[in-house]
C-alpha cells in the first residue's frame, strides 16, 4: 500500500522467540533465538539471531563467561532481506563498547557474528573486566566478483576497572581498543591502519534515601 508512490511504503514487521536462563551457586547461562519477518523496502524479511552465553564463579574473587551472538544479515548481491534489526538500539549492552556496530543504521546490513569472553574480578573495593571481542560478518560483503573482503571484521578489547569510594558512591574508568581489519574500513569507512580507541571516567553517585515514619 502506498499513500503516495515512491514517497510513503508501508513497511511492517514481526518479531517472536524464545529466552533461556538457568543459574546454581557458580554456574549460570542464558540461550535465546529470535526470528523475524514481515516486509521492509518492498522486499520480503527473513531474519533471525540467536545468542548463547556461559558464565562460572572460579572463585570469591574471580569470574568468567563466554559467549557468541549471532544477527543474521544480507550480502550485497543478495535479493533477499536477511538482515535482523535489534529495533531499540542498544548502546554499549552488546558487540563492544564502542558501537561499532547496530548503535546506528542497522537496515540491510550484513550481520554480525560476536565471539565474546569476560574475566572479571571482584574483591573489596575494587572489580574490573576485561572482555574482547571477536567480529564477523554473518554474510558476504563483496559488492561484486571482482572484490575478495574477507568476512572477518575486527577484534575489540574492551577494560573496566571500577573503585567504591563509599556504599554509593563509585568511581569507574574505562578503556577500548578496536583492531579493525580492511573489512572494516570498506563497511564504515575510515583508515584501520590508525589508532582506534576509546576512554572514558565516570563517577557514579546513587544516594538512598531515607524514610521517616512518624508516630500518628
Amino acid at each position: 500500500y502506498e499513500l503516495q508512490p515512491g514517497v510513503w511504503d508501508l513497511k511492517y514487521r514481526q518479531t517472536f522467540g524464545s529466552y533461556f536462563n538457568f543459574r546454581s551457586q557458580v554456574w549460570s547461562g542464558d540461550a535465546a533465538f529470535y526470528v523475524q519477518t514481515g516486509e521492509v523496502a518492498d522486499q520480503d524479511l527473513n531474519a533471525w539471531y540467536g545468542s548463547a552465553s556461559l558464565s562460572h564463579q572460579i572463585t570469591s574473587t574471580w569470574n568468567t563467561r563466554i559467549g557468541a551472538e549471532y544477527l543474521s544479515g544480507s550480502s550485497f548481491r543478495s535479493q533477499k532481506n536477511r538482515s535482523f534489526s535489534p529495533l531499540f538500539g542498544n548502546g554499549h549492552a552488546f558487540n563492544g563498547f564502542m558501537d561499532y556496530f547496530y548503535a546506528g543504521n542497522h537496515q540491510s546490513s550484513v550481520g554480525l557474528v560476536d565471539v565474546y569472553a569476560n574475566m572479571g574480578f571482584h574483591k573489596a573495593r575494587w572489580s574490573g573486566q576485561v572482555i574482547p571481542h571477536y567480529f564477523v560478518s554473518a554474510a558476504d560483503l563483496n559488492p561484486d566478483p571482482t572484490t575478495d573482503y574477507s568476512r572477518y571484521l575486527g577484534t575489540e578489547v574492551d577494560l573496566i576497572v571500577t573503585y567504591a569510594v563509599a556504599p554509593d558512591i563509585r568511581i569507574s574508568a574505562g578503556y577500548s581498543h578496536m583492531f579493525g581489519s580492511e573489512s572494516l574500513e570498506f563497511l564504515r569507512g575510515g583508515d584501520h591502519d590508525r589508532t582506534q580507541n576509546f576512554a572514558w571516567l565516570m563517577v557514579r553517585v546513587k544516594p538512598r534515601l531515607l524514610h521517616w515514619k512518624g508516630n500518628s
